[in-house]
Protein backbone atom coordinates (compact mmCIF):
# COMPACT_ATOMS: atom_id res chain seq x y z
CA UNK A 1 0.00 0.00 0.00
CA UNK A 2 1.31 3.36 -0.74
CA UNK A 3 0.47 5.95 1.93
CA UNK A 4 1.56 9.00 -0.46
CA UNK A 5 -1.93 8.09 -2.19
CA UNK A 6 -3.92 7.87 0.71
CA UNK A 7 -2.27 11.00 2.50
CA UNK A 8 -5.01 13.05 2.81
CA UNK A 9 -4.83 17.14 4.19
CA UNK A 10 -7.52 19.32 5.45
CA UNK A 11 -7.44 22.74 6.21
CA UNK A 12 -9.81 23.63 8.90
CA UNK A 13 -8.64 27.46 8.78
CA UNK A 14 -11.63 28.72 7.33
CA UNK A 15 -14.15 26.58 8.48
CA UNK A 16 -16.63 28.63 11.23
CA UNK A 17 -19.40 26.56 11.77
CA UNK A 18 -20.30 23.01 12.45
CA UNK A 19 -21.56 22.37 8.94
CA UNK A 20 -18.87 23.76 7.43
CA UNK A 21 -16.32 21.40 9.17
CA UNK A 22 -18.46 18.36 8.63
CA UNK A 23 -19.19 20.04 4.58
CA UNK A 24 -15.41 19.95 4.50
CA UNK A 25 -15.01 16.27 5.71
CA UNK A 26 -17.77 15.27 3.33
CA UNK A 27 -16.13 16.84 0.21
CA UNK A 28 -12.34 15.89 1.09
CA UNK A 29 -13.26 12.08 2.39
CA UNK A 30 -16.00 11.33 -0.61
CA UNK A 31 -18.41 10.45 2.27
CA UNK A 32 -21.72 8.83 1.19
CA UNK A 33 -24.59 10.85 0.22
CA UNK A 34 -26.48 9.46 3.57
CA UNK A 35 -23.95 11.22 6.08
CA UNK A 36 -25.52 12.38 8.50
CA UNK A 37 -23.81 15.37 9.33
CA UNK A 38 -23.49 14.69 13.36
CA UNK A 39 -20.30 13.31 15.27
CA UNK A 40 -22.39 9.56 15.31
CA UNK A 41 -22.37 9.70 11.93
CA UNK A 42 -18.55 10.71 11.43
CA UNK A 43 -17.67 7.71 13.65
CA UNK A 44 -19.38 5.46 11.41
CA UNK A 45 -18.31 6.89 8.17
CA UNK A 46 -14.39 6.24 10.17
CA UNK A 47 -14.73 2.92 10.85
CA UNK A 48 -16.44 2.00 7.60
CA UNK A 49 -14.42 -0.62 4.98
CA UNK A 50 -11.98 2.47 3.37
CA UNK A 51 -8.70 2.43 2.10
CA UNK A 52 -6.37 3.23 4.44
CA UNK A 53 -6.92 6.42 5.08
CA UNK A 54 -4.11 8.57 6.67
CA UNK A 55 -5.48 12.18 7.54
CA UNK A 56 -4.06 15.57 8.60
CA UNK A 57 -5.98 18.15 10.04
CA UNK A 58 -4.36 21.40 9.86
CA UNK A 59 -5.41 24.57 12.15
CA UNK A 60 -6.78 23.14 13.97
CA UNK A 61 -6.18 25.91 16.88
CA UNK A 62 -8.38 27.74 14.58
CA UNK A 63 -11.05 25.24 14.67
CA UNK A 64 -11.09 25.35 18.06
CA UNK A 65 -11.37 28.89 18.65
CA UNK A 66 -14.29 29.33 15.84
CA UNK A 67 -15.98 26.26 17.03
CA UNK A 68 -15.55 26.10 20.65
CA UNK A 69 -13.30 23.61 23.20
CA UNK A 70 -16.68 21.86 24.03
CA UNK A 71 -16.97 20.40 20.07
CA UNK A 72 -13.09 20.41 18.92
CA UNK A 73 -12.87 17.90 22.13
CA UNK A 74 -15.89 16.20 20.66
CA UNK A 75 -14.37 15.64 17.36
CA UNK A 76 -10.88 14.65 18.57
CA UNK A 77 -12.46 11.81 20.79
CA UNK A 78 -14.61 10.60 17.81
CA UNK A 79 -11.41 10.41 15.82
CA UNK A 80 -8.79 8.81 18.46
CA UNK A 81 -12.07 6.30 18.96
CA UNK A 82 -12.20 5.21 15.44
CA UNK A 83 -8.53 4.42 15.81
CA UNK A 84 -8.73 2.47 18.71
CA UNK A 85 -11.60 0.46 17.44
CA UNK A 86 -9.65 -0.93 14.46
CA UNK A 87 -10.54 1.72 11.93
CA UNK A 88 -7.65 1.48 9.21
CA UNK A 89 -7.16 5.28 9.52
CA UNK A 90 -4.41 7.59 11.26
CA UNK A 91 -5.29 11.15 11.83
CA UNK A 92 -2.63 14.09 12.92
CA UNK A 93 -3.58 17.10 14.24
CA UNK A 94 -2.25 19.91 13.50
Amino acid sequence: MNLEEDFIEIDLSDVKTKQEFYEKLCLKLNFPEYFGNNLDALYDVLTDVHPFWKIKLQSCERLRQNLGKEFYDSIKEVFEDAVEDGAALEVLFE
